[in-house]
C-alpha cells in the first residue's frame, strides 16, 4: 500500500516534470530563478523515493 502511494507520486512527477520540460523548450523557463526552485525541488524528490523503494544491497563490494 505504502509502495503504490509512491509509484503514483512518481508518476505525477514524472508527468509535471515532462510537460514543464516540453513547454520550456518553447519559452525558456528556467531563466526565472522562480520558476527554477520547484523544479528542482521535484526532481529532488523524485531521486529520494527512487531511492527509498530501492535501497542498496549491502552484498556489493567495491
Amino acid at each position: 500500500m505504502k509502495s503504490e502511494f509512491y509509484k503514483i507520486l512518481t508518476l505525477f512527477i514524472i508527468i509535471s516534470l515532462t510537460t514543464y520540460f516540453t513547454h520550456g523548450v518553447l519559452n525558456n523557463y528556467l531563466d526565472t530563478d522562480k520558476a527554477a526552485i520547484p523544479i528542482w525541488g521535484l526532481i529532488g524528490i523524485f531521486i529520494t523515493i527512487k531511492t527509498y523503494l530501492n535501497p542498496i544491497s549491502k552484498k556489493t563490494t567495491y
